[in-house]
């Protein structure tokens, strides 16, 4: 929030706050559970999970996702040297790596209803904007929970 409103701009303000990450220690012990399988255990760098294919300034980490096919998409990037992550941030914002066997050593991904991420330590984590610090998330698809009223026409 604080880069948003510094920046005026949302490209901007999620491409600083890669190059300030990279000042800091990366990689955190994390758990992924997606429905009932573990996906990853291990050192993550960088996680994405989303039912639409592009979120912050242009990113499409997600690129297979659908709106409409009631699951989550998931991307889990294990953690790798800051040289290698630096020539992987742009194909991971174009949504080259997803599900790519290419990139299979270092990505894992898949779709679910329902994700948990777990870690002993507290993790940031970013839901549409919004920062939380928790140790452990579950992300779900709920289906028909928001109602529309639309106009007779």
């Amino acid at each position: 929030i604080k880069l948003r409103s510094k920046y005026h701009n949302v490209k901007k303000a999620y491409n600083n706050a890669i190059i300030r990450n990279f000042l800091k220690p990366l990689g955190d012990k994390v758990k992924v559970t997606v429905d009932n399988q573990e996906l990853f255990n291990g050192k993550s760098l960088l996680m994405a999970f989303g039912n639409a294919r592009y979120y912050g300034g242009g990113y499409n980490c997600t690129s297979q996702a659908s709106i409409n096919d009631g699951l989550i998409d998931c991307i889990v990037i294990k953690k790798v040297s800051i040289p290698t992550f630096a020539g992987l941030i742009g194909k991971y914002k174009k949504g080259i790596i997803y599900d790519n066997p290419k990139y299979k050593k270092i990505a894992s991904c898949i779709k679910g209803s329902k994700v948990v991420v777990e870690s002993s330590k507290t993790l940031t984590i970013c839901i549409d904007g919004e920062t939380i610090h928790r140790n452990k998330v579950t992300i779900e698809v709920l289906k028909h929970k928001i109602r529309f009223i639309l106009p007779k026409q």
